[in-house]
């Protein structure tokens, strides 16, 4: 093993870390405080969830990332090492300083900051990075709405139903 693989794959644990530790609180928090789940549950179902996601759903995520945001010959081991740097700087630091981050803009940055700095603009491929900032600052927004409309229909329909629905409510929590 170089020291270069070396460097990528520790940088790559600590992005994962940083990544669990900025991510699984929010992702188990709901099913936890409605007490679908207990603590200790929840955690070890989001530990396994993120072991075993890529594998079940695949990585199309990562292969958007990799194609569409910057050229291929500006996939190389120091840009790879940047890129991995600044988002583990940055998601470190705003931890640190207890700042709301998001993994994921952090890394995409990162990436773009680095594929820049070793290639220049050309490296960037505008189309890619148009339809991820896109779907960055439209999915919170989709989100909402969608949970208005949900809420609203649950509202709606809601009304005649007894408390014994919230057993079918806290299983759903758990699948969805």
């Amino acid at each position: 093993m170089t020291p270069s693989f070396i460097l990528i794959l520790i940088l790559t644990f600590a992005f994962g870390y940083l990544n669990g530790v900025n991510g699984a609180g929010s992702v188990i928090a709901t099913v936890i405080s409605s007490r679908a789940l207990k603590p200790n549950t929840a955690l070890a179902l989001a530990i396994i969830s993120m072991c075993i996601g890529p594998f079940v759903f695949g990585i199309a995520v990562a292969g958007t990332i990799s194609v569409d945001l910057i050229s291929l010959n500006a996939v190389t081991t120091p840009v790879i090492i940047a890129a991995l740097g600044g988002a583990v700087g940055w998601i470190g630091l705003s931890t640190f300083l207890r700042i709301p981050c998001s993994t994921t803009q952090a890394f995409i940055g990162s990436l773009l900051g680095a594929a820049w700095a070793g290639f220049g603009i050309q490296a960037i491929v505008a189309p890619g990075v148009v339809k991820t900032l896109l779907a960055l600052f439209l999915s919170p927004l989709l989100g909402i709405a969608a949970g208005y409309v949900i809420v609203k229909v649950v509202r709606r329909f809601g009304t005649w139903v007894s408390p014994s629905i919230n057993g079918w409510f806290k299983a759903g929590q758990v699948v969805l």
